[in-house]
């Protein structure tokens, strides 16, 4: 079952700190240190279960994984990653923006925690061209992060982006009290939730299948196993790293989108 999938790997992990592998697309392996935590290899969930009733459309086809998931632009020797979006996740700024920023996170992290205020600086400085997409990816070790995660989706089903983003908010602020009645508490805090659905979607688990795809469509990126981890339309930015090199990352996507439309 996907419940056993996720909470028995607490048992293998443990947080990596420093150091995180960054495959490129040959698949040779350089080193980066980053803020970020990482799922050791053991510890990646398994295929053998599919629980859940929600289906997960996609915006754009997915691509097959492969042994070289990843590509790379004309004059970019860096690689990007094909990151299908779902239609059902939490976002911030038009769907239509130029550039699509997906972050891979998981509310009891640290490092999570760390680069919000980030986030939200890139947000205000780049208004509508810049759309930020929510994945989920909790880690094993993190004993209320899977949960956590399930709650703050229920809270998007209910009642959309801007009551997730509060309770996104509220979660950060109060990462050290993530069990469950604490969950219930911040829903009634941000108010507009129905408190008895949110138990309920708590009990069976509703929204499992949701971090289950998460999480697979990470594994199939064949980018190293972390969070926070940001595609910034494809470019992998990861860990709480600083602001510059978030903005190069958007900006040169946007110089992208710029000469691409400049061509046709």
């Amino acid at each position: 079952m996907i419940r056993s999938r996720i909470f028995k790997l607490s048992e293998f992990g443990v947080p990596v700190l420093a150091a995180v592998a960054v495959a490129g697309c040959g698949g040779s392996n350089a080193v980066k240190s980053t803020g970020t935590e990482s799922l050791p290899s053991e510890s990646k969930l398994g295929s053998e279960s599919k629980l859940g009733s929600e289906s997960d459309p996609v915006e754009s086809t997915p691509a097959e994984p492969s042994s070289e998931p990843s590509f790379a632009e004309p004059g970019h020797a860096e690689p990007r990653f094909r990151v299908p979006i779902p239609k059902h996740r939490p976002s911030a700024g038009s769907a239509e923006a130029p550039v699509t920023m997906q972050i891979f996170s998981d509310f009891e992290c640290p490092f999570c925690k760390h680069v919000g205020p980030t986030v939200k600086q890139l947000r205000e400085d780049y208004g509508e061209r810049l759309r930020i997409v929510w994945r989920h990816l909790p880690m094993p070790f993190h004993r209320h992060a899977s949960l956590a995660a399930e709650a703050a989706h229920e809270v998007f089903s209910q009642a959309g982006d801007e009551k997730f983003w509060a309770y996104h908010d509220v979660l950060f602020a109060n990462q050290h009290a993530l069990e469950r009645t604490h969950l219930e508490q911040y829903a009634r805090q941000v108010g507009g939730i129905d408190i008895k659905k949110l138990q309920a979607a708590l009990d069976r688990h509703r929204h499992r299948s949701v971090l289950e795809h998460d999480l697979a469509a990470m594994e199939a990126t064949g980018a190293p196993m972390g969070t926070p981890a940001f595609f910034v339309n494809g470019r992998l930015v990861l860990g709480a790293q600083p602001i510059s090199e978030f903005r190069a990352a958007v900006d040169q996507a946007l110089a992208s989108k710029s000469t691409s439309e400049e061509g046709n």
